[in-house]
């Protein structure tokens, strides 16, 4: 009888280094200054996402679903950022489509101080979206190629923190700031991320080459690969949910007086991705992915 596959091949060449030297290896200039500049975006994107239904409510008199679509098209335009960039990265290189991504998101940003009415207003979130998904897309494959593969799962998993991170502190500022001050400011503030993302760009240096060819713009299997559909769509729905949350949580807490409980909320749920990222993405590093996705903990 074969042996019950447990998981790929190469788990068994994984690294047995000490944390403190994957740690090492892993925080070199390129992987903080992308961190950084991921940390910062996400951060103001999130900012602007927990208050745009708010917003839109209170400057335009827009419904409730008008309004949040304000925020709900930010997410479209995230997504056709990431769909549309995912294929240039081979032909434009890394270094390249970040730049680009980073003056949309600043363009765009410095663009609302001109928004006159609710439908350029979902233009202007649209860009936004579009160019976070721009940057979103680099950075991660950046981060994919400056760590040493036999440390890709603690790697990234710290990696991410910085979106988990940026997925409490946005929020938190958004309701703080919409609190107290106007949301001019609120937008100075993003505006104010966004060019200091930009200076921290030019600190990347000697990026390694896209080791995957170019692939034709108008192939389906140039922008989706099969084999990852089915987890995908776990992380559509479970992201979409929690993004509902997010769109109409400012207003919800306004309304019944929980404006503190709102903003803890946010802060509890990075703390619990906090703690548990670098343990799995350690654990994944040892013991392969199938550990992690399909056994039971206890």
């Amino acid at each position: 009888m074969p042996t019950q596959h447990r998981s790929r091949p190469r788990t068994q060449d994984r690294s047995t280094a000490s944390t403190g030297e994957a740690l090492r290896s892993i925080f070199n200039r390129n992987f903080n200054v992308v961190a950084c500049i991921n940390l910062l975006v996400m951060t103001a994107y999130y900012l602007m996402f927990v208050t745009s239904t708010a917003y839109a409510r209170a400057t335009y008199g827009a419904s409730l679903s008008s309004a949040g679509l304000t925020a709900g098209i930010m997410v479209i335009g995230c997504l056709i950022g990431r769909f549309l960039t995912g294929n240039l990265l081979s032909l434009c290189g890394c270094r390249a489509i970040l730049f680009a991504g980073l003056l949309l998101y600043s363009a765009s940003i410095a663009a609302f101080f001109w928004v006159p009415n609710l439908a350029l207003l979902f233009v202007q979130r649209l860009c936004m979206g579009m160019g976070v998904g721009i940057m979103g897309t680099a950075t991660g494959t950046i981060v994919a190629y400056v760590v040493p593969h036999q440390h890709h799962g603690l790697g990234i998993s710290l990696f991410s923190m910085s979106t988990a991170f940026a997925l409490a502190l946005g929020p938190f500022l958004g309701i703080l700031i919409s609190q107290y001050f106007s949301y001019t400011i609120l937008a100075q503030t993003c505006l104010g991320i966004g060019l200091t993302c930009i200076a921290i760009f030019f600190g990347l240096h000697d990026l390694p080459e896209m080791r995957h060819r170019h692939r034709p713009f108008l192939e389906l299997n140039s922008y989706i690969d099969p084999r990852v559909v089915r987890f995908s769509l776990v992380a559509l729905i479970t992201c979409l949910s929690y993004g509902c949350i997010q769109a109409f949580m400012t207003s919800y807490a306004a309304e019944r007086g929980l404006t503190g409980a709102a903003s803890l909320f946010f802060l509890l749920y990075a703390l619990a991705a906090l703690v548990t990222r670098p343990l799995t993405g350690r654990l994944f590093d040892l013991r392969g992915e199938n550990i992690i996705s399909t056994r039971p903990c206890c």
